[in-house]
């Protein structure tokens, strides 16, 4: 039986990575809105696996293109488990997906790190996150929340010099890459 090919403009692929942390349900509810907000239905897939962050985002990745009917490249939102959506955003990140298709761009969520700094570029201070403005362009970001274009075939890897899989992925593809500024959680920075 042959494999239907899915409309990849009425689908939002949506692949979490999930690696030691469990997925946050408020989560999954709100890319339900946002997918209903952008006129498309939610296709999640949960990333997981014992090989390595690089090893298991590349196999999330290839996992949802088989899922995909084989797409080599698609649209759509990567984000890791430790992030909390929460419904009153969504209005806000269908927007923001809505103007990254129309202009061809994607888009990174900035997140706080434990190391008290923002996941973008170098690390911002507090001060700098503050004083960024909102759809700021950026050289790369940390992967806990991005949307844009996704490749099937893209072998994520760590850098040689402490860069990560998620902000080689940037630079190795050139990806046209901006900062959205939205409230979302970062299970790492909340205090237990």
């Amino acid at each position: 039986m042959e494999q239907q090919k899915l409309n990849l403009e009425k689908i939002l692929p949506t692949i979490c990575g999930s690696y030691g942390y469990s997925v946050i349900g408020i989560t999954i509810l709100t890319l339900t809105q946002v997918a209903a907000l952008v006129d498309r239905q939610l296709f999640w897939y949960q990333g997981q696996g014992i090989h390595g962050v690089a090893l298991n985002t590349t196999k999330a990745v290839r996992d949802m293109s088989l899922q995909l009917g084989g797409a080599e490249k698609w649209r759509g939102i990567f984000y890791q488990s430790d992030v909390l959506i929460l419904p009153q955003t969504a209005k806000d990140l269908a927007e923001a997906i809505q103007k990254a298709d129309k202009y061809k761009v994607g888009f990174a969520v900035p997140l706080k790190m434990v190391t008290g700094k923002w996941n973008v570029d170098d690390g911002l201070t507090d001060e700098q996150y503050v004083a960024m403005k909102n759809w700021t362009k950026i050289r790369t970001c940390g992967y806990g929340f991005y949307y844009g274009d996704l490749f099937a075939n893209y072998q994520y890897h760590e850098g040689d010099n402490g860069i990560g899989e998620d902000w080689n992925f940037f630079l190795d593809n050139k990806i046209n890459l901006y900062a959205v500024k939205l409230p979302f959680g970062h299970v790492k920075e909340i205090p237990l």
